[in-house]
């Protein structure tokens, strides 16, 4: 009957072991990003940097940090000025830096927190 399904967004984490070629899901503390898509995710020096992305209805330019030693999600304090809402973008590390580009910003907003 005609109309668009909607996405159940899954927050679960999961590990690929290249050298298995074997999945696991990954049990982890802290509060970790809400389920969500067209984020970008980036490694660096045992850290991966989540950023942006877009649930159902609202974007986001949260930064959360999921540190690879303990397995534990925290929401990044950042100072100065960050990006606006995002998805669809491209990021990348560079000289200990994370560059992020261009995406889509749209629907309603939640800004950053402290």
């Amino acid at each position: 009957t005609g109309g668009a399904a909607i996405p159940h967004l899954l927050s679960d984490l999961w590990l690929y072991s290249l050298a298995l070629g074997q999945w696991s899901e990954v049990r982890y503390s802290g509060l970790g990003p809400r389920g969500k898509r067209y984020h970008t995710a980036v490694e660096f020096e045992q850290k991966v940097y989540y950023f942006g992305g877009v649930d159902l209805r609202v974007t986001f330019n949260e930064l959360h940090v999921l540190d690879l030693a303990t397995m534990a999600w925290t929401l990044a304090s950042c100072s100065g000025f960050p990006p606006t809402e995002r998805f669809g973008h491209a990021a990348v590390v560079h000289n200990g830096r994370m560059h992020i580009f261009g995406g889509s910003e749209c629907l309603q907003t939640v800004p950053s927190q402290p």
